[in-house]
């Protein structure tokens, strides 16, 4: 389950009122996003991955492996499994 920005459990992306949302997995490679909702994890916060921040979807590969996502001018590379549960709004 993922939580909010304040730490409240959001169970589901259509509980966010904040406009078009997706979760990181299903973005591709140009498509970027605010976060609004990650899961709780004290790893993501220490790579600059948390609520308010803007990521950019630079790489993925087709077959599996991690998803790279620009953020702050730094590339991470991300695991499908914790990308599917980091929800972003999306840019317009």
């Amino acid at each position: 389950m993922s939580v909010d920005c304040v730490g409240h459990p959001v169970a589901a992306r259509e509980q966010l009122e904040l406009g078009p949302t997706a979760s990181l997995r299903g973005l591709v490679p140009g498509q970027s996003g605010t976060v609004c909702a990650v899961p709780p994890s004290g790893l993501l916060p220490a790579l600059g991955i948390r609520c308010g921040k803007r990521l950019r979807v630079v790489a993925r590969n087709v077959v599996g492996g991690p998803i790279v996502v620009l953020v702050d001018r730094r590339a991470i590379a991300i695991g499908r499994a914790i990308a599917g549960e980091i929800v972003l709004r999306m840019d317009e």
